[in-house]
């Protein structure tokens, strides 16, 4: 039996521009396996195709909580440091499990740095076109207000995007609505070999709004991105 292990990259929905049609998978009679986790805890389904593409689940419940997860208004798809995918109901649990806390909870005043962190915002994919560097992230609920070097709005404009913090470990989530509302796609920006906290994501296209399973249109996370914040893990030490 093979098994398929669950990065679900994010890749599905019912989109509009966003859409992105796939080929049909192939008919295939044996179940495979799909793990994933979700609101922190650990899953695996069985499925298979049938010969009109649609999934067959072994398990009905968990048909119904990929369902219901693929509706949830506001899914966190996390990426993870070591680039898996987990995800959570919404931004409350997120938070609990993950131990983080917004930006305005953690006093970084002691600091020396101006700012704690900075997001370049680029127009086009691969870091190319027109960019907005925003400091201060936790000021900007909405993209609305920050003009990129064409003049128009940032706002659902973002195709790639570049990740630095100045205090040490932090968490970017980018939501799909203005003032951190609606489904959210959230990365760990964490040190690596000594260097400073950094993540750079050359094309957004590459990462789904939902959990990119039960359909063959895939809307991802390019030109979608309405408004920022940062958050801190409790365990960080800065």
């Amino acid at each position: 039996m093979k098994k398929i292990i669950l990065i679900l990259f994010p890749f599905f929905s019912l989109a509009c521009s966003n859409e992105i049609t796939e080929s049909i998978p192939a008919v295939n009679e044996e179940y495979q396996i799909l793990d994933f986790q979700y609101n922190g805890i650990a899953h695996s389904v069985k499925y298979r195709f049938n010969s009109d593409s649609t999934v067959v689940f072994e398990d009905v419940e968990m048909e119904k909580l990929i369902n219901e997860m693929d509706n949830e208004p506001e899914l966190v798809t996390h990426i993870n440091a070591d680039e898996s995918v987990s995800y959570y109901a919404n931004q409350e649990i997120f938070r609990s499990i993950k131990e983080l806390k917004a930006d305005s909870t953690v006093d970084i005043s002691t600091r020396s740095y101006s700012n704690a962190c900075k997001i370049v915002l680029y127009e086009n994919a691969n870091y190319t076109g027109a960019t907005r560097s925003i400091t201060n992230v936790w000021r900007a609920p909405s993209l609305t207000i920050y003009n990129n070097l064409t003049g128009s709005y940032l706002n659902d404009k973002a195709s790639s995007v570049k990740m630095e913090s100045y205090v040490g470990n932090i968490t970017v989530v980018f939501y799909q609505n203005e003032n951190h509302k609606g489904k959210s796609l959230s990365f760990d920006v964490i040190t690596q070999w000594g260097s400073s906290p950094i993540k750079n994501i050359p094309n957004l296209k590459n990462y789904t709004y939902r959990t990119g399973f039960l359909g063959l249109k895939k809307k991802n996370w390019d030109n979608r991105i309405s408004s920022v914040n940062v958050m801190y893990g409790v365990k960080n030490s800065f």
